[in-house]
């Protein structure tokens, strides 16, 4: 009985410090990327690869957390909230890569947010008490990364009629 709860602290300890290591993350890459920064001309910019790379990690951990999630009827609070996390830093490479973003990036962001969209909306049912609104983040969160997404890749396409903001967001609204 002991190794159990023991094997449960661990989990929840495991859990906890992956969350607060990648709010850890977003903060040090807002202050080390910020613009308005004096010292401007000593701050190295991150490559385009590590990003994308990044990116692409961040996917897959999404992804397989997600797929984890289907599995489990009755998800714990911290798993919704370590899914918007992610959600958030994906945002976040996003936008801070968008003038360079590739197309295939932009797929694979879709693909990542369809699934956890689908995944979500129908985990909304089960969820009770204070995870509604872990899983509402997230979905909001979700949501704003499939939009940029878009965005970014009609964007990168030129796809006729879709070069400026108000037409992709007249798309979104179909």
């Amino acid at each position: 009985m002991l190794n159990h709860m023991k094997a449960a602290n661990s989990m929840a300890l495991l859990t906890s410090s992956k969350l607060s290591a990648l709010r850890a993350l977003r903060s040090v890459l807002t202050v080390y990327t910020d613009d308005s920064l004096e010292t401007k001309s000593t701050v190295k910019e991150i490559s385009d690869q590590l990003v994308f790379s990044c990116i692409n990690h961040i996917c897959q951990s999404f992804h397989d957390t997600v797929e984890s999630l289907a599995s489990l009827p009755g998800a714990p609070e911290d798993i919704f909230h370590f899914l918007s996390a992610q959600a958030e830093l994906l945002l976040y490479l996003m936008m801070y890569a968008h003038k360079s973003l590739p197309l295939s990036v932009c797929i694979l962001i879709l693909k990542t947010s369809g699934s956890g969209l689908k995944v979500l909306s129908d985990f909304r049912e089960l969820v009770t008490g204070p995870a509604v609104m872990g899983v509402n983040t997230t979905v909001k969160l979700l949501l704003m990364l499939l939009l940029s997404a878009v965005e970014f890749s009609c964007h990168k396409s030129h796809l006729v009629g879709a070069r400026d903001i108000a037409s992709v967001e007249d798309l979104a609204k179909i």
